[in-house]
């Protein structure tokens, strides 16, 4: 792969942890390239396809170029390909509390019409079947991590701390708490210069209830659909459109039905979290 068409970046996920706010971000600054729609999933689920094909989402002229594929967290397979194919490679790897994250994953599965019984079922449904974008394509061994596994930070972060990688941890808090700071830091790790908006202080893509329910299983299909036809700028456009995110979709949460004491099984998740972020 020329070194003129390889990402010098690359967001591993997970998603609902502030990942399409960041893609905003980068997509609007002008010294960025970021792949339209998010989501290739290469070195996860089309790897076969070889790097000629993922080098052809990174024709630009700017040398801070990447993508951000939500789910590449999931196995540590796919980050030794990572490692292998890209030595130089800068990730970011988005942090949130699992019990915060574990109520935008539950009301993120509402959105795209799946329902559980209770939270149980819930925790031990397939991550992928609710966060994936790969349709049929998505990786057998990643069926198998739960959402509860998912939410195990302490198991991922063990992993890549024995990685020679170059890794920034994108903390969710400071989306809200200390967004002008997140933004030095994340522009100082690619080696760019920081831009502020007022667009860049609205966290996108934020859970809501379908208003139509009917039509929510049939979204996911359509996005992979878009993005396989070579429509990513048209994906962008729909993720990030305020307007078309409020037709669909109403501010209530579903996961304010989960009570404390549902939450009270990840306790001990979250305990682990806060060790992590002290220590970071």
């Amino acid at each position: 792969m020329n070194n003129d068409t390889k990402p010098s970046f690359i967001c591993i996920g997970p998603g609902r942890t502030g990942t399409t706010w960041l893609f905003n971000y980068l997509q609007n600054h002008k010294d960025v390239y970021v792949v339209p729609g998010k989501e290739i999933n290469f070195f996860n689920n089309f790897y076969e396809k070889g790097f000629d094909w993922y080098a052809s989402f990174f024709k630009s002229n700017v040398s801070c170029k990447g993508e951000i594929s939500n789910t590449y967290f999931l196995l540590t397979s796919t980050i030794d390909k990572i490692e292998k194919d890209l030595s130089n490679i800068k990730l970011i790897f988005c942090l949130r509390d699992p019990k915060s994250l574990a109520k935008s994953i539950y009301d993120f599965a509402i959105r795209r019409g799946i329902y559980f019984k209770n939270f149980d079922e819930f925790l031990e449904y397939p991550y992928i079947k609710i966060m994936g974008s790969s349709g049929n394509d998505t990786n057998q061994d990643e069926l198998k991590v739960t959402v509860r596994q998912s939410l195990d930070y302490k198991k991922y972060i063990d992993y890549l701390d024995n990685k020679e990688l170059d890794i920034f941890f994108f903390n969710y808090s400071n989306l809200k708490n200390n967004h002008n700071e997140l933004i030095n830091k994340i522009c100082l790790f690619l080696e760019i210069e920081p831009v502020r908006s007022e667009n860049s202080k609205e966290i996108i893509n934020k859970s809501g209830t379908p208003r139509f329910k009917f039509i929510m299983p049939f979204l996911s299909p359509i996005i992979f659909i878009l993005k396989k036809i070579g429509l990513r700028k048209l994906v962008s456009f729909l993720k990030t459109n305020t307007i078309l995110n409020n037709l669909l979709f109403k501010k209530e949460k579903r996961s304010s039905l989960i009570s404390e004491e549902d939450l009270s099984c990840l306790d001990n998740l979250e305990e682990e979290y806060y060790k992590i972020i002290k220590a970071l």
